[in-house]
């Protein structure tokens, strides 16, 4: 389905549908509804565009490089892609690899194998395929309450929600940040935000174009 408009009381959109003749055509519907939640996902970078303009690669739907199993492109293994531009599996089974999940985890562990199969060529060794390491998922869904699935070496996958897995999340983030300066500066952000119930945000205005400065002449004659 393709969503052709959206308005407050409800959205549009067209489906193709197969003719007594096999052709097919769009027919399209509504769906009234006063909620809208929009969840299409995002696209790949332009350059994903660009390498597969100049290399001859091939990019899935969302507009990611689909690479080999050791993160190279196909007939370039001097490429490596990783992280949202990269649609990437992992192989810990060879046989049924699975896709990787978009988040920075597993960007972070792509570019170490990246950076190791560099090496690996380098040195005229083999490369590695991928293989994703899944520690757990964490989600705030709001003040005070978040949902944890961690693994841990002994329990397992556990499982917990609340302010405790709040409290949780929150150190995760923080630990994993880089940089002292930064893991301050987004603690007392997240402090100022908590305790106010206000955030800091950071706008920045388009710079003024000629047709919206006031001319020389007019100035002065206003003056």
């Amino acid at each position: 389905a393709q969503v052709t408009d959206i308005g407050p009381t409800g959205l549009s959109y067209q489906t193709r549908v197969k003719t007594a003749d096999g052709s097919e055509r769009l027919e399209s519907h509504r769906l009234p509804t006063r909620t809208i939640v929009w969840a299409a996902g995002v696209a790949g970078s332009p350059l994903g565009r660009e390498l597969a303009r100049s290399t001859g690669c091939n990019l899935d739907r969302a507009g990611r490089v689909l690479v080999q199993p050791d993160l190279s492109l196909a007939g370039h293994p001097e490429i490596q892609v990783v992280g949202d531009l990269a649609s990437a599996k992992s192989y810990l089974d060879p046989q049924s690899p699975t896709p990787v999940p978009g988040v920075s985890p597993a960007a972070k562990q792509m570019g170490r194998r990246a950076a190791k199969n560099l090496l690996h060529r380098m040195k005229g060794r083999e490369t590695k395929p991928f293989v994703y390491a899944d520690y757990g998922s964490l989600a705030t869904i709001g003040r005070k309450a978040a949902i944890a699935m961690v693994d841990m070496p002994v329990f397992g996958r556990v499982k917990f929600s609340g302010f405790s897995a709040w409290l949780f999340w929150l150190f995760v983030h923080i630990y994993f940040l880089i940089g002292f300066r930064n893991r301050l500066f987004v603690m007392w952000d997240w402090a100022w935000a908590y305790f106010t119930a206000q955030r800091n945000a950071r706008v920045v205005p388009d710079a003024p174009t000629p047709s919206t400065l006031p001319e020389h002449g007019a100035s002065r004659q206003a003056a």
